[in-house]
């Protein structure tokens, strides 16, 4: 059987994009082919020991792909100024959370 799939959804201010990437490659994540710069940014890494693909999709912009791609200019920032830590895990505030899922949901047409 394949291995299980983990994806985890990140926003990383733009000016920190490169450390990030320098960081998941110094803990064995692999950019997609396609996928290896921000605002699309695609990470991969297979964890043995629990036989699952770690998979990290990491924005620097808040965007939207319907009715025709588009972004929300500034709309990262403000969220990452916003989020709070929690046993070391950053996270939107509720209130940001909300809406983002419900833009995806909406959307990107992928709910």
């Amino acid at each position: 059987l394949p291995a299980e799939q983990h994806q985890f959804r990140l926003i990383v201010a733009p000016e920190d994009a490169g450390a990030f990437l320098e960081a998941a490659e110094g803990v064995g994540f692999v950019p997609l082919p396609g996928w290896e710069t921000p605002p699309d940014l695609i990470m991969v890494r297979y964890d043995r020991a629990s036989d699952h693909w770690l998979v990290l999709d990491v924005a620097t912009a808040v965007t939207f792909r319907s009715p025709a791609p588009w972004e929300v200019p500034g709309l990262a920032l403000t969220v990452l100024s916003r989020r709070s830590t929690e046993d070391g895990v950053a996270r939107p505030s509720d209130g940001d959370a909300f809406w983002l899922l419900l833009g995806h949901c909406l959307l990107d047409g992928r709910g």
